[in-house]
């Protein structure tokens, strides 16, 4: 009984497309889009045009946006692949700079360190021992020594001693 019901169904089915068909055959018409069909309200075949075309110009707009959206997501990858690499060659740079300036710090100490130690050693000496060492003959010239004027010996800081 099924078979018979599924037989009925697609031969009904199959019937209204052949009797469609005969009716056009008949007419000797075929039926143009264009063209309100007979029987048909002019209005309501307008309106089915018009809802026709804004829904072919919907689906195009659907089909640019997402080409659109395609092509953006592949930027946005791209970019995300670049930045990734950015990254890391700004965290290898920082850590590269981070390790020379400890190097630079820790030479500059031990520069500053020596050359304390030197002038220690240089102030190490004292008075007396500067007292110790021989006088240089003191020649006629004057053109190598400093000789101090009356202004520089009465100078306020002198007198306040």
């Amino acid at each position: 009984m099924r078979d018979s019901d599924s037989d009925s169904s697609s031969d009904d089915g199959s019937d209204w497309d052949e009797s469609e068909e005969e009716s056009d055959d008949e007419e000797g018409t075929i039926m143009d889009l264009d063209m309100c069909p007979p029987g048909c309200d002019q209005g309501d075949y307008d309106n089915t045009v018009a809802q026709r075309e804004k829904r072919l110009d919907v689906e195009d707009e659907m089909a640019e946006e997402k080409k659109l959206l395609e092509v953006w997501r592949k930027e946005v990858e791209a970019l995300t692949k670049k930045q990734r690499v950015v990254e890391i060659g700004l965290n290898q740079a920082e850590a590269e700079l981070e390790a020379f300036q400890v190097m630079l710090i820790t030479v500059c100490f031990i520069i500053i360190q020596s050359s304390f130690l030197v002038l220690s050693q240089s102030l190490s000496c004292s008075v007396k021992s500067v007292g110790s060492l021989p006088r240089p003959p003191i020649s006629l010239d004057s053109c190598h020594h400093i000789c101090p004027t009356r202004g520089v010996i009465r100078s306020p800081l002198c007198l306040a001693d």
